[in-house]
């Protein structure tokens, strides 16, 4: 699972500071993408998520060599994901997902759930 916090860019300003979560499941031959603010489709999340899984692919071209996983060929899946109904929970949001996929099936929370991960985020002892 990687963690992604989309970069700033000179096209993208508005999502900068955003996170989504991309999964190389090897098990199923595929890279997946789960984002609570945009939709499969949309042309900025494509555009970035396409440069770190082509940066993924060489890397692991370049240190896994003798792997008996070719992931040069994976395609790209997006999952669908409960949305954030805000612009700041996307944080909250990869964090459950990573706590809820377990590789076939994004188990079901909602977004109010967010306020009890808040909750534990920001708990500080006296």
């Amino acid at each position: 699972m990687f963690s992604v916090i989309q970069d700033l860019t000179p096209n993208l300003k508005a999502n900068t500071g955003h996170y989504y979560l991309i999964v190389l499941n090897l098990k199923a031959e595929r890279f997946e993408v789960m984002d609570s603010l945009r939709r499969e489709g949309d042309k900025g999340l494509q555009a970035d998520y396409r440069a770190i899984i082509g940066s993924i692919k060489n890397m692991w071209a370049r240190n896994y060599s003798q792997s008996k996983f070719n992931i040069s060929k994976y395609r790209t899946l997006h999952i669908p994901t409960p949305m954030q109904s805000t612009t700041f929970d996307c944080g909250y949001f990869m964090l459950k997902f990573i706590e809820y996929w377990n590789g076939r099936m994004m188990m079901p929370f909602q977004p109010a759930d967010m306020t009890f991960i808040q909750g534990v985020c920001f708990f500080r002892r006296p």
